[in-house]
């Protein structure tokens, strides 16, 4: 059976909230998900943050994290608009192409590192 990791995470909520231990949950979603299977290092930290209070079992969203996917298009994007304007900042790259600052500082380097320039 194939399952995502929001719905395995929903039964981790709910085993949970039975009072399952977390090596029975683990074990119990092994013999249903099979390789799909998320580890029971993973059980025990869901199952943790599901008995300090956590009711959602959707991924939050870290800070400065892309809501893109980086794609090699996006950075063939990045590289031409560096290639025409040498002295475009870090801040206009980022705001053109629509990613955030930190990806775009790695996108820089890579960029740099490639074509020969000097490192920093």
């Amino acid at each position: 059976m194939d399952a995502s990791k929001e719905e395995q995470s929903g039964v981790v909520r709910f085993l949970t909230a039975e009072g399952v231990s977390q090596q029975e949950v683990s074990r119990r979603k092994t013999s249903v998900y099979c390789e799909q299977c998320v580890s029971l290092a993973t059980v025990k930290r869901w199952s943790k943050r599901f008995r300090d209070g956590r009711e959602s079992c959707k991924n939050d969203l870290r800070p400065c994290q892309s809501h893109l996917v980086i794609t090699p298009d996006t950075i063939a994007q990045i590289y031409e608009l560096i290639r025409q304007e040498l002295q475009i900042s870090i801040d206009e790259l980022a705001e053109r192409v629509n990613i955030s600052h930190e990806f775009m500082i790695i996108s820089v380097i890579g960029f740099c590192v490639l074509n020969g320039f000097p490192s920093f």
